[in-house]
């Protein structure tokens, strides 16, 4: 059951929301529907003024139902009696609630519904990303495990690798030790051998003697060098029998002797080094037998040269009676 006070304001809030939306459409409204909304939002008991007259109370029991069965026979088109307008409102309000509940629940459903597909999009993309990184993790776990593998291969391979370079290496070690041991021991043949051999080409080369006599009788002119032709020794090859002359190989220190003997001439000889007299042999034999001899001791260089020449006169020898002779006494 409505109360009336609950049915006016009703009634008021309904009229409020039509002028509203009249308002909002700009379409044009009837006067006396509009005046008659007025009324009815006022309230029929508002601003009337109080009877001049006392009124019978019987008027007050008639003029209801008079109004009443005037206003239901006469076809008024805008016109609304408030119970009819609480029983429009009230049904308005009941029609109109339902769909706006069931409206407002629809569009929660659908907000929620988004909401959920979002979650769910969000929820599929996180499962592929945890896919994805599960993959990834179990890749990374097999290629650690093919690591790890491979890593004790090549240990294994590493240690055997290193006990066969052990052995090849203590087997090279042998092989070259035996070869060195050859080799050193040919080596020490080799440098016996050339040390043999040095030393005999070292006594042959320091080894410097020669002796050399006149032939036959010979006679030398003023300014003639005097051959001893007849070779007795020549060790070094030193002494050239056919000049005469003695080329020093080695540098030295040199012992040297001259023995010349004459017959029938005056002896008057010099000593030469290189273009140097060092020794004078002199006797004035006046055709008679006569001998001189001269030793002397000179240092000389390689390439140095020692020789007899006569000075003036002519000089007779007889073989076995002149004699140059020399030797190295020590090397510098």
């Amino acid at each position: 059951m409505y109360t009336f006070a609950g049915c006016e304001l009703q009634e008021k809030q309904t009229q409020h929301k039509r002028l509203e939306a009249a308002e909002k459409t700009s379409q044009p409204t009837d006067h006396r529907r509009t005046c008659n909304m007025q009324r009815k939002v006022k309230g029929p008991h508002a601003h009337k003024k109080k009877p001049q007259n006392p009124v019978h109370p019987g008027f007050f029991l008639v003029t209801p139902l008079v109004l009443v069965a005037v206003a239901t026979a006469w076809p008024w088109p805008n016109l609304y009696w408030p119970w009819d307008s609480i029983a429009v409102a009230q049904s308005t309000q009941a029609t109109d609630a339902p769909d706006q509940n069931l409206l407002q629940e629809l569009t929660t459903m659908k907000q929620d519904i988004n909401e959920l597909k979002t979650l769910l999009k969000n929820l599929v993309t996180r499962v592929d990303e945890l896919d994805e990184r599960t993959a990834a993790i179990v890749h990374i776990e097999n290629v650690t495990r093919m690591v790890e593998t491979q890593a004790a291969t090549m240990q294994s391979l590493t240690t055997l690798a290193e006990k066969i370079d052990g052995v090849a290496k203590i087997a090279q070690v042998e092989v070259l030790t035996a070869r060195v041991d050859a080799l050193e021991k040919v080596k020490k043949e080799q440098v016996m051998g050339l040390t043999t051999r040095v030393t005999k080409l070292g006594a042959a080369a320091s080894s410097v003697v020669f002796s050399a006599m006149i032939k036959h009788e010979n006679t030398f002119n003023s300014g003639e060098k005097v051959i001893f032709s007849q070779v007795q020794t020549n060790e070094g090859d030193d002494y050239d029998n056919t000049t005469g002359i003695f080329t020093a190989r080695i540098k030295g220190l040199y012992f040297f002797t001259v023995t010349i003997h004459t017959h029938g001439g005056d002896i008057d000889l010099y000593v030469y080094k290189n273009e140097e007299d060092m020794s004078q042999l002199y006797n004035p034999t006046a055709g008679y037998h006569g001998s001189e001899t001269s030793s002397l001791v000179m240092p000389l260089e390689s390439g140095d040269t020692v020789y007899v020449k006569a000075y003036k006169g002519r000089v007779q020898s007889y073989t076995q009676q002149s004699m140059f002779s020399g030797f190295l006494i020590h090397p510098m």
